[in-house]
Order: structure tokens, then C-alpha cells, then sequence
């Protein structure tokens, strides 16, 4: 009876040293096959980078799983955007959404339905986002006859002291045929570039001007490069426009 409880006994101590090795065991398998999953991510990454597509797909459909498989996805979704269904690029922007790489793709996207001329599309799918975006936004409203609110847009670009992106240019020509683009408009965007220091840019700006205002505006650059000379000329002692 004693030879039968300790067999039993022993059996039980084996079970009990089994199972410790097995979950001792188990984060280390986890963590070789999340090693293993990296190296397959590097090569992944290597293969789109040279143009070898099926590649890319082949090692890629090994990390559905890994957790920057997304990025997989997106970097060969930016590389072959021309190439790519556009149920493709929505489905990724949807499952993706509460990643910054949702976003990323989206702007990409709507820049090339913008060079597209598809401003329906465009306005249907803007989430807001960069000032070039932002441009291609206002030209839109300016395309489908939303002018109130293209002018508004229009307006809050124009008002900042440095350079904008080309994609605005066109913009502010639409602005100015509505109405806006006045010389009180100039002259607030010249004064914002003078107190950030770009002078260049203000005098560009300033083309735009009547003679009248262009000449106080050449007064106020000879202004900042010598004060003390130029406020003993009589010029200076009127009154500002």
C-alpha cells in the first residue's frame, strides 16, 4: 500500500516539474517566433524598397499578425498608389483609422484627387490636415460653387507672415475675381511678413499694391535697416496710411 502511494506520489512530483519546464518554456517560443517575425518584417521592407513585389507579398502574407503589419501595407499601398484599387486605399483608411498612417495615406490620396480635377470626391472624403491640403480644399469649394466658404478659407490662408505652397496661388486668384485680394487684405499680410522679419517676402506681396501704398511700404523697409536716419526726414513726420 505505502509502494502504491509513493509510485503515486512520484508521479505527481514528475507532472508538477513537466508542467513548470513547459510554462517556463512557453515565453521563450513566443518570443523566437516574434524574432523570427522581425527578420521577416527587415526582409519585407528590403524587397519593396528594390521592386520585388512578389517578394513582398509572399513574406508578407507570413505577418498578418505582427503588429506593424499595417505599415507593410502602407508603405506599398504609397509606393503603388497609381497601380492600386481604390476600394484598397478607402478599406486600409478604414481599418486603420486610429492610426497615424490612416492619415498619411488619406493625404496622400487627396493629392492625387486633386491633380485629378475629382473636387466632388475630394470634399467628400477631407478630414482637414496640412496647409497644401488645406489649399486643395478652399480650390474645391472655389470648383463646386461653395464661395462663401472658399472665400473664408481663402482669407484665413492669405493672413500669415511666410510663404505658402504654390497649390494656394490659384486660390487666392479665385478670391480676388470674389471680391477678396483688397488692398486692406495686402496690407495685412505685409505687415505679418515685416514683423516676422521677411522682408522680401513683403515686398513681393506688395506688387500687388496701388503706387500710393507700394511707396509706404518701401519707407517702412528703409525704416528697419536705418531708424535713426530716417526718422529726421521730413517724409516720416505725416501721418501713416
Amino acid at each position: 500500500m505505502k509502494i502504491k502511494k509513493l509510485t503515486a506520489l512520484k508521479c505527481l512530483i514528475a507532472s508538477t516539474v513537466a508542467m513548470s519546464f513547459l510554462v517556463f518554456a512557453m515565453p521563450s517560443q513566443a518570443s523566437m517566433s516574434l524574432e523570427k517575425q522581425r527578420k521577416l518584417y527587415v526582409q519585407a521592407g528590403k524587397a519593396l524598397k528594390k521592386g520585388h513585389y512578389r517578394t513582398f507579398t509572399r513574406i508578407s502574407k507570413k505577418l498578418t499578425d505582427y503588429p506593424l503589419y499595417g505599415y507593410l501595407q502602407y508603405d506599398y499601398i504609397r509606393k503603388k498608389m497609381n497601380h492600386v484599387s481604390e476600394s484598397r486605399i478607402t478599406d486600409f483608411i478604414s481599418n486603420y483609422e486610429d492610426s497615424p498612417i490612416s492619415m498619411r495615406l488619406r493625404s496622400r490620396w487627396l493629392k492625387k484627387i486633386a491633380l485629378q480635377g475629382d473636387w466632388g470626391k475630394f470634399i467628400s472624403n477631407y478630414q482637414g490636415g496640412g496647409t497644401k491640403l488645406r489649399c486643395y480644399y478652399a480650390k474645391a469649394l472655389y470648383k463646386t460653387n461653395n464661395i462663401e466658404k472658399a472665400n473664408q478659407m481663402a482669407t484665413d490662408l492669405w493672413a500669415v507672415g511666410k510663404s505658402q505652397p504654390s497649390a494656394c496661388d490659384e486660390v487666392f486668384e479665385y478670391w480676388e475675381k470674389n471680391g477678396g485680394l483688397t488692398e486692406a487684405d495686402i496690407w495685412v499680410r505685409v505687415e505679418l511678413a515685416m514683423n516676422k522679419g521677411k522682408v522680401n517676402l513683403a515686398t513681393f506681396i506688395a506688387k500687388r499694391m496701388n503706387k500710393t501704398n507700394r511707396n509706404w511700404v518701401e519707407r517702412w523697409k528703409k525704416m528697419r535697416r536705418r531708424p535713426a536716419e530716417n526718422l529726421l526726414r521730413k517724409i516720416y513726420q505725416v501721418d501713416a496710411p
